[in-house]
């Protein structure tokens, strides 16, 4: 995962922008990949 400050305008402090390379919806396209990056996101 990547660690942003600032992109295109002001971030909270130690947020984080992550790329899922898929289509508009992963919910439907790569759950289990959204899951393990929520997950990851949550420890």
């Amino acid at each position: 995962m990547l660690k942003f400050v600032l992109m295109h305008g002001a971030w909270l402090p130690n947020a984080r922008h992550v790329e899922l390379k898929t289509g508009h919806d992963p919910m439907i396209s790569e759950p289990a990949a959204l899951v393990t990056i929520l997950l990851g996101c949550a420890a």
